[in-house]
């Protein structure tokens, strides 16, 4: 006997269905660098719109012409820091925390301190 086709029996959206815990999301992952540079920043999705730039791609067919392009807006609110850690690099059992320092205390920050 022939099978019979269906289509999908069940739903593709996120699962569970829930509220987030936090707002902010978790880094699994960080970029490899030697100098000391900022790895990240916390930002969040505002909206879409588009831009219109000239096209400057040596084999595009619209080369020299204006185009449209989607862009993303992206909110960053003010970044304060309130602790810096020292990491030293011990080989085999790779980086150590050499030394914490707990910057001046600032009321905002006491208020949302994350324990």
């Amino acid at each position: 006997m022939p099978r019979t086709r269906h289509s999908r029996s069940g739903s593709m959206q996120f699962w569970p269905r829930k509220r987030a815990r936090r707002q902010y999301p978790r880094v699994r992952c960080w970029a490899n660098k030697k100098e000391a540079v900022i790895l990240g920043f916390a930002g969040y999705k505002v909206g879409m719109t588009h831009i219109m730039h000239l096209d400057n791609r040596k084999n595009s067919k619209t080369k020299g012409q204006e185009i449209s392009s989607p862009v993303t807006i992206v909110e960053c609110p003010p970044i304060k820091i309130i602790s810096v850690r020292f990491y030293k690099d011990s080989g085999y059992y790779g980086l150590k925390v050499v030394k914490d320092i707990l910057l001046s205390s600032d009321k905002e920050l006491d208020r949302r301190r994350i324990r």
